[in-house]
């Protein structure tokens, strides 16, 4: 059915991958096909919810903790698009991650997580074969654990350096034709003193 087709893909590998590509991709544009990427993924979500609605109303399951978390976790997503716009402008505005960034950021792992762990739910609750459970929870682990292997590689080579709004100050690279400026501490501020490098 649909609902059990679109779901998954979205949470476990649509989502996701949207979160990858935003540290891993330095061409031009890159931010906005993050947000169009994962826009059309909100928007499968949104399929999948009225499907599931429907078919959770039909057999009676409204009240089951699928349906309940699916609800939860889609309406939850509604958020990110401001977040993320806000996190934009002020990126803009001062260079760096600002009061926008972390909610962005923190509350989409939560809630994509979620939503991953919900697609094995449904899939139980649908009593589909253990074979197909199980073929789930490793494509959704894996994914998973690629997704939070780039987090962590980000994290590590990003501590001693300004955190770009997209992947090409996280690996160190930078975009065609941009040059790398040398921040000079006997001008920078207390803050800036103590980032290495900065790539413009």
């Amino acid at each position: 059915m649909a609902h059990a087709a679109i779901a998954p893909l979205v949470f476990a590998l649509f989502m996701p991958l949207g979160a990858i590509m935003i540290r891993i991709f330095t061409f031009r544009g890159v931010l906005w096909f993050h947000a169009g990427w994962m826009v059309f993924s909100y928007i499968l979500s949104l399929a999948a919810l009225g499907t599931g609605i429907y078919l959770a109303y039909y057999i009676h399951m409204l009240d089951s903790a699928h349906a309940i978390i699916g609800l939860i976790v889609i309406c939850s997503c509604i958020i990110q698009p401001v977040t993320g716009l806000a996190h934009h402008l002020l990126y803009k505005s001062v260079g760096r991650p600002n009061k926008a960034t972390y909610p962005h950021v923190w509350w989409g792992r939560a809630i994509i997580t979620l939503g991953a762990i919900n697609g094995g739910i449904g899939l139980q609750l649908s009593r589909c074969t253990t074979e197909t459970t199980i073929g789930y929870g490793v494509g959704a682990g894996f994914v998973w654990i690629l997704w939070m292997s780039v987090i962590l590689i980000a994290f590590i080579r990003s501590r001693k350096r300004l955190e770009g709004e997209t992947g090409e100050k996280i690996f160190g690279m930078q975009l065609a034709g941009e040059p790398v400026k040398q921040v000079e501490s006997s001008q920078s501020s207390p803050v800036e003193s103590n980032k290495e490098l900065v790539i413009a």
